[in-house]
C-alpha cells in the first residue's frame, strides 16, 4: 500500500497521537498502582487499629463475647485488602521505601498494640473460649507467642 503525501503525515499524526495516548495511559496506570498500594496499606493500618479499639474493650467473658463477631468482621475486611495487595503485585523498590518512610513506623507500632492487646486478654482465662476462632481467623496468634 502506497501512501500519498498529504496520508502519509496524516497517518503519521495519528500513529504519534496514539503512541502519545498509550504512553500516558501507561503513566496513568503507574501512578494508580502507586495511589493503590498507598490506600491498601492505608486502610490495612486502618482495620488493623480498629482490632486494637475491639480488643481494649476485652475485661470478661460478656465483653469478648461481644467483641468477636467485631474481630471476625475486620478479619474479613483485613482478608479482602490482603488479596488486593496481592492483586496488586509487589510494589517497586522506590515505592517500598516510601511507604516505609511515610507508613512504615505506624503500621508497625499498630502492630505492637495488636500483639499486646492478645497478650493481655490471653491472661483473661474467660475470654479464650469466645476469642480464640476470632484470633485465628486474623492469623495474630503469632504475634503474640
Amino acid at each position: 500500500m502506497r501512501l500519498r503525501a498529504g496520508e502519509f503525515i496524516r497517518y503519521a499524526r495519528a500513529m504519534r497521537s496514539l503512541y502519545v495516548m498509550a504512553v500516558m495511559w501507561g503513566l496513568i496506570a503507574l501512578a494508580g498502582c502507586e495511589k493503590d498500594h498507598e490506600r491498601v496499606m492505608t486502610q490495612t493500618t486502618a482495620k488493623m487499629k480498629e482490632a486494637v479499639a475491639v480488643l481494649q474493650t476485652v475485661k470478661d467473658e460478656a465483653t469478648a463475647k461481644a467483641a468477636a463477631p467485631k474481630l471476625q468482621g475486620v478479619a474479613e475486611d483485613l482478608k479482602r485488602l490482603q488479596q488486593e495487595m496481592n492483586h496488586l503485585g509487589e510494589a517497586d523498590k522506590k515505592l517500598k521505601q516510601r511507604l516505609s518512610d511515610t507508613q512504615g513506623k505506624e503500621f508497625i507500632d499498630t502492630s505492637r498494640q495488636i500483639a499486646a492487646e492478645i497478650e493481655r486478654v490471653r491472661k483473661i482465662p474467660e475470654t479464650s473460649a469466645a476469642l480464640d476462632a476470632a484470633l485465628r481467623q486474623m492469623n495474630w496468634e503469632k504475634l503474640s507467642k
